[in-house]
């Protein structure tokens, strides 16, 4: 049995917040950011049954989700709320969501996980910034009989959790690279590959799709540099590799879409922009107007909200149905999102 809480957590603060959901009644979750303290369930609050993995079964309503999400930029949301109304649709208490005040700062997640523990998670999904970091808190929680999934993050965390949701990076990365070579660029051209944090496990899977395919495919890597998933990063990185490499520059691949606006920046502001061809990852709303705009040539598009709904539609069935996914990881796929089919796309 879990631990009740008995006072207040130190460490962050809860806010509720509105969700909307298509127009209709709103959907209330529990959202913290950084640094904020939660007030604890009441004592005199009674458990109505154990966890599945204590082995009996829950009723929907009394499940309690917390999802430990990464950080917050528009994709990163798009998990949140498919979380948040899937725990609405299902019949659930609106979910716990805390943010992590920097993706630099895998430690706070194990805070957030500590501080789930207190809340009496039945469910604890996370978007991981390192597994490494959050792995035995996470064996921790699933001791205790908490049902643990991880989104958006392959293959780090499968002896913990009950099931993975999200792609796979690297062969969505490679498919998306090759089309790319394939139809916007020429055999021998010269091509930058933008990386996000140096041993995130997502962004080491997209960087070796991208740079294998592109050398599958005959181009020529003439430099790769991580930018911690900023724009502003990519925009300097982007202006030292202009400098350095100049015209030999055909191609420029980055690992998101928020990331691939730093690189027009900078291309832009090398009167560049027309001759250099650019792939994103994500299908950002930003990164489809660039398209538009023929400043983007294509992007992967993901599906972050089916990976957050997923999440808790599984859980519920483990705790409610005593039913394991049949597979441990669950693909929700990708899109390849390019200017002759961009219009079909809705962006984030």
């Amino acid at each position: 049995m879990k631990k009740k809480v008995l006072g207040l957590l130190v460490g962050i603060v809860m806010v509720v917040s509105m969700i909307g959901c298509g127009g209709g009644d709103t959907a209330e979750s529990k959202e913290t950011s950084g640094t904020e303290a939660v007030e604890s369930k009441d004592d005199a609050e009674t458990d109505s049954a154990e966890s599945a993995g204590d082995g009996e079964l829950k009723k929907a309503e009394d499940i309690v989700v917390c999802f430990s999400n990464k950080g917050q930029n528009a994709w990163l949301e798009q998990q949140s709320i498919g979380v948040k109304e899937a725990c609405k649709d299902l019949g659930l208490p609106d979910p716990t969501v805390v943010y992590a005040d920097s993706q630099e700062n895998a430690e706070s997640q194990v805070q957030a996980i500590e501080d789930f523990m207190s809340l009496d998670a039945d469910v604890i999904i996370i978007d991981p910034i390192s597994s490494d970091v959050v792995k035995q808190a996470l064996q921790n929680a699933k001791d205790e009989g908490v049902v643990v999934i991880d989104v958006d993050s392959v293959g780090g965390l499968n002896d913990v959790t009950n099931c993975s949701i999200g792609l796979d990076e690297y062969t969505a990365s490679y498919e998306g690279a090759e089309k790319f070579c394939q139809d916007y660029l020429e055999k021998g051209d010269g091509v930058i590959i933008i990386a996000g944090n140096q041993g995130d496990t997502n962004g080491e899977n997209r960087l070796k799709g991208m740079t294998e395919a592109c050398e599958a495919n005959g181009m020529e890597v003439l430099g790769t540099q991580y930018t911690d998933w900023t724009a502003a990063k990519t925009t300097a990185a982007m202006e030292d590799f202009i400098t350095s490499k100049g015209d030999d520059i055909k191609g420029v691949l980055v690992p998101s879409d928020d990331m691939g606006l730093g690189a027009i920046t900078a291309l832009e502001q090398a009167g560049m922009i027309d001759n250099v061809k650019i792939m994103g990852y994500g299908g950002f709303q930003v990164a489809l107007d660039a398209i538009a705009e023929g400043k983007m040539s294509m992007t992967v598009g993901m599906h972050p909200y089916d990976c957050g709904y997923q999440a808790v539609e599984n859980a519920v069935n483990i705790l409610t149905k005593g039913e394991e996914p049949k597979e441990h990881f669950i693909d929700v796929g990708t899109d390849l999102i390019t200017t002759e089919n961009y219009k079909d796309f809705k962006g984030f």
